[in-house]
């Protein structure tokens, strides 16, 4: 559950719940047992997720395509990526790192590509507003996006 959901908390307030169905991939209905019809729903995000505007956190291969922008974890930091190629038998994407790594809010493609296979544990979330481009090939984010890229890698 943690290496799906990072930052994801206890769910509290189901020690009376012996049945569970996962609804998808962030809720699941509780029951006292399989034939009871009533029922409570429980959100197993933290409710810091909720709040996320600019950014998404990434559960499903499926959740990412060719050409967006990801935060990845790499060698303790995080990096700005974009995808390159995605295996999904493999659940793995081929990706190109921007430098510097974060913290930052202004990005470039090294002159020598960075590009390397990452697994779908190592993406920290998904850009949902791709960065800003100049004509001198720079990239960057929003103070905004920094600041909810921060929050979540906190909890990564």
């Amino acid at each position: 559950m943690i290496v799906r959901l990072p930052g994801q908390l206890k769910v509290g307030r189901i020690r009376s719940f012996h049945h569970f169905e996962p609804l998808n991939d962030t809720h699941i209905r509780c029951k006292i047992t399989s034939t009871t019809a009533e029922f409570d729903d429980f959100d197993m995000r933290s409710k810091r997720y909720n709040k996320l505007k600019q950014i998404k956190p990434i559960l499903k291969i499926k959740d990412v395509n060719v050409n967006d922008f990801i935060i990845v974890e790499h060698d303790c930091c995080w990096w700005l990526c974009k995808v390159l190629e995605i295996n999904f038998n493999l659940k793995e994407l081929n990706i190109s790192l921007l430098h510097p790594p974060g913290p930052k809010t202004t990005f470039k493609f090294p002159q020598r590509s960075h590009n390397m296979d990452i697994e779908l544990g190592t993406i920290v979330c998904l850009l949902l507003v791709p960065p800003n481009t100049t004509s001198r090939g720079n990239y960057s984010i929003t103070t905004k996006q920094l600041e909810e890229i921060e929050e979540i890698f906190a909890d990564y």
